[in-house]
């Protein structure tokens, strides 16, 4: 297999059998990106499904897929042209997704592995790792080039890059130290701090090194760097033992010998010792673990875990790695998200790199702050003293200890444990803290890490049965579940019930262990589906548990009755929001007089802080978001406050006000924005329409509300959900006696089954709305069930009687000056008239049409000018056609579905009459293919020209390229099929 060679630090290059593969050859940005992706990750094999998320996370699963298999074989492409052929073994497929082959090399994988093979020789032969790294060019920079720089794995791939040549060059430190070579270990930890100014430990060290080197200039430049570092990016002052060793160094007027400290994560090392003048020391340069002075077992009081620890892999590691740059870890996360067992395993972890021990200071069961201290005191072994106060003692003990501290469960003293790990580690310079907590204790020095629910598929589609162990929330319930009935194990048969039973309690370890629990009594199926009633449900804890942890309820208790009144208030309305919401949509809902309109981005950021609500980016706008249960507690307690019907009522109004807004402005240029708007809060239109579904009086309210979503719902391709909507809604008992009511949800009715191609049950709806609004004596309500009418008409068998519907629709629409749907009536009429051959008269009306659309920047001008271009080809004109469709290619929007087919087939008439048969193939396929799968309809006229276009492209083409032609069409997405279709057909692909 020929050598793939993928560069990453520095310049973006791949070599295929030692040849660089040129710039001009990528054809796009994401054939890059993917090979980036996977370099990015060089040990793990990635599915579809974590590619489709990472690289497409914007769009559907049935967009993102053809987008993927597309970028795959363009990829391939592009490395077969360098490697004989042989594409499939330098992309090779899994089974379920793709990776590196086999002996790829990449700079990323190549640098962890030499951290890996450097600390191996340390502990062996040092003189060799030191060898090793003389030989070793480490990066200039540790930056990595990516397309996507901001995307999550982007900014994984960098941090590591960046945690292992500092663990590189703090090796290559240690290493010169132990030779004696102190000068060159001074200017390898001088660099360092130029990538890490605010690492203490390693300025102490270095300040000590300087000074046995009579380099007095130096050291005091050292310290004064690490002072402002502190200050301008931690806000902080140096720590006492920096201070001190700063002191002295003024001081000083001989050399002082080195003494030792940690270079590198995970060593045992002791305290700077006092640096006096004239002092000897003889500490010894590292001490690292496994050395002769290392305590053979270090101390500590961590239970043992009565169950196996499952996944959490990443998490782990990334925890780790924050020590030693942090010396405080806040792991923050919801009740029952897993931060005491995460905190467990990683402690359990650093017991052979802590000298004097990992301790566990349990604080779920203390209620009194004043305590903290001296529960600490009584876990460490301190014995109390009649003069000093358990605050004294531990300050003395830390200062020459290097432990793990964790402190578990903090929320309740958040106040109390913040005032003492300030304390400590300002006392302690190798104390170590890891804190779990539902917020932050924000004190300086602190990081945060939110443990993340465990992962679930993402998608809808079923990962293999034999991959399903990879997620690991799939992982923890079957595993729990097998401890619970023997034998149990997935299936093809149950694996779907697995999935939806993990993706539906989010993740959350405690809730995924309690429903495992339930194998015995429940089937699968009963499980899930009895799994909207949570609370009652997963109630099989352990008995000797805390309370908190043996029922899902009793977690969630926990957090809402730590909660001052203004907080409870807020999280039980946040919940009728479905999906997430911004905080201007929070506080049209929120705001009353027991939570008034300026407090509520107060309280808000207080939950996000408790980590009871998440704040992502989506969209270039901060929204946020709760966990499904914490969502459905926050639901039962606003059921219980009685507050429900004014809140969901309120939430209705904020989704009909959105949706108007956009409405409004929906012809325009700004249509595509607004669209994208109601796209992210489309959860929440649903969970409005839901409402009116239930409500006394609500049917009015809800097709009222799907009126204003209707174009929204053709436009982005939720026609068959809009048409589901609306059923239910005219089903209702209310509806027929209200007739203004019946005629819209009638005429709603009609277009979307005009939209979704089922002509007949479009002209059934359409009749009946218009007899109810001509009783009414309504033109407007009219005049849409004629256009729908002569839509059904055109597109269906009676093309015949489609005009004068439509000439009568326009009429109306005319009467009552109704601009934009003048426009689409006089657009309608002359794709009608262009049916029935009479070209002269549709050229008319389409030419009025484009004069309007232009007047106003009407989003559908495109489709006008393509309409015209159509015609200048049954004219013979295709210089105009050409320029036509040219014109109209800086206005496509390739997300505006249902127009993207119909532009894509006139684009296909375009290249026939120029004689381009393959591209008007490939074009033909890629409208079917969208029609497809988006349930997209086609009239009976469109079905007629385009299958005599495809019997004369295939005369043409041959049943080889037609095919290659036809399957090239159909693997194309809409942004794919919209670049290829305004490309310049010269150019190639």
């Amino acid at each position: 297999m020929p050598d793939l060679r993928i560069h990453l630090f520095g310049q973006f290059q791949v070599l295929v059998a030692g040849q660089p593969v040129p710039n001009n050859e990528w054809r796009g940005q994401m054939p890059r990106t993917l090979l980036q992706y996977l370099a990015a990750r060089p040990d793990a094999q990635s599915t579809s499904e974590e590619l489709m998320d990472a690289l497409w996370s914007h769009l559907p699963a049935e967009r993102a897929r053809p987008n993927l298999q597309e970028t795959v074989r363009r990829l391939r492409a592009i490395l077969a042209a360098h490697a004989g052929g042989v594409a499939t073994t330098l992309l090779p497929y899994t089974g379920t997704g793709y990776r590196l082959p086999d002996g790829a090399w990449t700079d990323l994988g190549a640098l962890h592995q030499q951290v890996r093979e450097v600390r191996r020789l340390q502990a062996q032969d040092p003189e060799a790792a030191l060898a090793r790294l003389e030989q070793t060019e480490l990066p200039a920079s540790d930056a990595v080039l990516i397309e996507q720089p901001y995307a999550d794995w982007a900014i994984a791939a960098r941090e590591r890059a960046h945690q292992d040549t500092m663990a590189l060059r703090l090796l290559h430190g240690d290493l010169l130290l132990r030779a004696g070579r102190a000068r060159a270990a001074l200017d390898c930890l001088r660099t360092v701090l130029e990538m890490e100014p605010v690492r203490e430990s390693t300025a102490q060290l270095a300040i000590q090194i300087a000074v046995d080197l009579g380099d007095r200039v130096a050291a005091l430049d050292i310290f004064d760097r690490c002072r402002r570092a502190l200050a301008e990016d931690l806000g902080v002052d140096p720590m006492p033992e920096t201070l001190a060793v700063y002191t002295r160094v003024l001081q000083a007027d001989t050399g002082v010998n080195t003494a030792a400290a940690a270079l590198l994560p995970g060593e045992s090392h002791t305290a700077p010792a006092a640096l006096l003048p004239g002092e000897s020391h003889t500490a010894p340069a590292t001490l690292l673990p496994g050395d002769s002075h290392t305590a053979a077992q270090p101390a500590t009081n961590l239970p043992a875990q009565p169950t196996r620890f499952i996944g959490r892999q990443a998490e782990m590691a990334a925890v780790s790695a924050r020590f030693p740059g942090t010396r405080l870890l806040t792991l923050t996360g919801a009740g029952g998200s897993g931060k005491t067992r995460l905190a467990l395993q990683v402690a359990a972890d650093m017991l052979p790199v802590r000298a004097n021990g990992v301790w566990l200071v349990e604080l779920a069961a203390l209620t009194d702050p004043l305590l903290v201290p001296a529960v600490v005191a009584a876990t460490l072994g301190l014995h109390e003293h009649p003069r000093r106060t358990p605050l004294e003692l531990l300050v003395e003990h830390v200062k020459s200890t290097q432990m793990l501290l964790v402190l578990d469960n903090c929320e309740h003293l958040v106040d109390a444990c913040a005032a003492l790990a300030d304390t400590l580690l300002r006392s302690g310079a190798d104390l170590w803290i890891l804190a779990t907590s539902r917020e932050a204790l924000r004190i300086p020095g602190e990081s945060l890490y939110p443990v993340p629910p465990l992962r679930v598929p993402v998608r809808t589609q079923l990962p293999a049965v034999d991959r399903l162990r990879e997620f690991d929330a799939i992982a923890l319930f079957l595993d729990r579940a097998a401890a619970m009935a023997q034998g149990f194990t997935v299936t093809a048969e149950n694996a779907p019930a697995i999935v939806r039973i993990c993706r539906t309690l989010d993740g959350m370890p405690l809730a995924i262990e309690l429903a495992a629990a339930l194998v015995r009594l429940l089937s699968l199926d009963e499980i899930d589906d009895r799994l909207h009633e949570r609370f009652r449900l997963l109630t099989a804890g352990s008995r000797t548990a805390p309370p908190r942890q043996k029922t899902l309820r009793g977690a969630v208790d926990w957090s809402h009755e730590l909660l001052p009144e203004p907080e409870r208030v807020l999280w039980r309305k946040l919940s009728v929001f479905a999906g997430g919401f911004t905080l201007a949509a929070a506080e049209a809902v929120c705001a009353q007089a027991d939570l008034p309109p300026d407090e509520v981005l107060a309280v808000l950021h207080r939950l996000v802080d408790k980590s009871l609500v998440i704040a992502d980016e989506q969209g270039g706008e901060r929204r946020f978001r709760m966990l499904e249960t914490i969502r459905e507690y926050g639901l039962e307690k606003l059921r219980a406050a009685g507050e429900e019907p004014g809140v969901r009522a309120r939430h209705y109004d904020w989704c009909l006000a959105l949706a108007q807004a956009v409405a409004a402005e929906q012809w325009g240029p700004k249509w595509a924005a607004g669209y994208d708007r109601l796209e992210r809060e489309h959860d929440n239109q649903r969970a409005a329409l839901e409402w009116c579904r239930g409500s006394t009086g609500g049917a009015a309210k809800g097709i009222r509300l799907a009126w204003t979503l209707v174009h929204f719902w053709d436009t982005w391709g939720h026609v068959q959900e809009g048409r589901q909507r609306a059923a239910e809604l005219l089903a209702l008992p209310e509806v027929p006696p209200d007739p203004p009511v019946h005629a819209l949800g009638l005429t709603l009715s009609g277009y979307l089954a005009i939209c979704h191609g089922d002509y007949g049950s479009a002209a059934r709806s359409a009749e009946a709305g218009l007899a109810i609004w001509r009783g009414l004596g309504d033109k407007l309500g009219q005049a849409h069930c004629l256009l729908v009418l002569g839509m059904a008409a055109h597109h269906g068998d009676t093309l015949e009687g489609a005009v004068p519907l439509m000439e009568e629709s326009l009429t109306l629409f005319r009467a009552v000056d109704y601009r934009p749907f003048v426009r689409l009536a006089l657009f309608h009429l002359g794709d009608a008239l262009t049916s029935q051959g009479d070209y002269r008269r549709a050229r008319a009306h389409h030419e009025e049409s484009l004069a309007l659309k232009r007047a106003t920047d009407d989003r559908t001008l495109p489709f006008s000018l393509l309409r015209l271009a159509y015609l200048a080809t049954m004219d013979g004109d295709l210089p105009r056609a050409v320029a036509l469709a040219r014109e109209s290619s800086p206005l496509w929007e390739p997300r505006f579905i249902r127009g993207l087919a119909g532009s894509l087939e006139v684009m296909a008439a375009v290249a026939s009459a120029a004689g381009q048969a393959d591209r008007a193939v490939c074009m033909v396929g890629a409208a079917d293919s969208i029609r497809r799968f988006s349930g997209l309809g086609a009239g009976t006229d469109v079905v007629a020209w385009r299958e005599l276009l495809l019997a004369q492209a295939a005369s043409r083409l041959g049943p080889e390229a037609f095919a290659a032609a036809w399957s090239h069409g159909q693997s194309l997405s809409p942004e794919q099929a919209t670049a290829y279709a305004l490309s310049d057909p010269s150019a190639g692909e």
